[in-house]
């Protein structure tokens, strides 16, 4: 134990790694819950953790800096039905080794192959938790991850990234956290929740500096459209290694979208929302501003009469959807150079039948609807 103890007092001036991976027993951390040491058929030594309520694991010599990195190995093995029916496997940080926990970074690893990934801290002062990450994410099924958890010095924000066995990968930044709060962590530990999880190389590093994070240099921007129009969202970024992209609906990662640009398709109503998008080296990350897309409901085309019959009569009969209340105009142009206004009115929200002159568009060309 002293030798133990002058390395860890080493190891928090110079900066060392430190790695557990529990071949030597679990004589280093204090336990509450149900955790035992399993040897393996392949004689690697994991530290198991299980039970339907929380179990903590608390490392009694290794103390956090004011920056760090914790990283583990977890694999999933059993779920307990907890109405969510998912296993838990998170790290848990104590402002000291006798506290209660203060601070969770958790990945719920569900049934239905999906997860749920979220930090939360505790606040004394009114005995409350405080989410600021929350999100859900859909790898290819993997049952064993490596965890990380990093704070950047001095920084009021934690970034959270689990990789997959099977090269799946998620990063995200939590929204702030008190600087006062952060710094009052110092035990790292290991929760298990409604599950059994099997831990393995936990590993250490303070202080931690990540590299710089990537430069955005286009944002995205926003965008207002009728239905049916194609939309891309696209971002310039650079930076040092690899980047990769994340596009973001409000807080919720769309699937499939990580390239630096994402093409929607022919927008429908429910394409309307606020999208960012984060770009990571790996290790950190940026996030754009969020450009809100704005899809109006609204549409021109040919009235029946004229798509089955043909022109009759010295009108044509258009149809037009336009939202309640909502004012427009119909345009003709025959060459692009220059609209000219054939009739306006407003919207129902439901499709309506109007005809422009024949003579006006007799010449052909094309026309248009405009929405404010």
């Amino acid at each position: 134990m002293r030798l133990l103890t002058l390395f860890v007092g080493l190891f928090s001036a110079v900066g060392a790694v430190v790695v557990d991976n529990f071949t030597g027993g679990v004589s280093g951390w204090l336990m509450q819950g149900n955790w035992t040491l399993v040897e393996q058929s392949d004689g690697q030594t994991v530290f198991r953790g299980e039970g339907t309520g929380d179990a903590f694991a608390r490392h009694r010599t290794l103390r956090l800096g004011t920056s760090w990195r914790i990283e583990v190995d977890v694999r999933f093995r059993r779920y307990y039905a907890d109405g969510y029916n998912r296993a838990l496997a998170a790290f848990a940080l104590f402002s000291a080794l006798d506290s209660g926990v203060q601070l969770e970074a958790n990945l719920g690893h569900r049934t239905n192959n999906s997860v749920q990934v979220d930090t939360q801290w505790f606040n004394p002062s009114d005995a409350t938790w405080r989410n600021v990450l929350q999100t859900a994410w859909s790898p290819n099924s993997a049952a064993t991850y490596r965890l990380h958890l990093y704070r950047a010095p001095g920084a009021d924000r934690l970034i959270l990234k689990a990789v997959g066995t099977n090269g799946s990968q998620f990063i995200a930044q939590s929204s702030p956290i008190p600087v006062e709060v952060l710094d009052r962590m110092q035990v790292p530990g290991l929760r298990v929740n409604s599950g059994q999880v099997e831990f393995d190389n936990f590993r250490l590093e303070s202080p931690y500096t990540p590299p710089a994070p990537p430069a955005i240099r286009v944002q995205p921007q926003g965008q207002t459209v009728l239905t049916g129009i194609d939309v891309n969202l696209s971002v310039e970024a650079s930076g040092s290694g690899p980047l990769s992209y994340q596009w973001f609906k409000g807080v919720a990662p769309v699937a499939g979208a990580t390239n630096a640009t994402y093409a929607l398709g022919k927008t429908r109503p429910a394409n309307a929302g606020n999208y960012s998008v984060q770009v990571s080296n790996g290790e950190s990350l940026s996030v754009s501003p969020a450009a809100a897309l704005k899809v109006i409901d609204a549409w021109l085309r040919p009235a029946v009469s004229v798509r089955t019959n043909g022109l009759v009569g010295d009108r044509f009969p258009i149809e037009v959807r336009a939202p309640a209340g909502t004012a427009f105009e119909i345009q003709h142009t025959v060459d692009f150079s220059a609209w000219t206004k054939l009739t306006q009115s407003v919207g129902t929200g439901l499709p309506v039948e109007l005809s422009v002159p024949v003579g006006e568009v007799g010449q052909g060309g094309f026309l248009r609807l405009v929405v404010p």
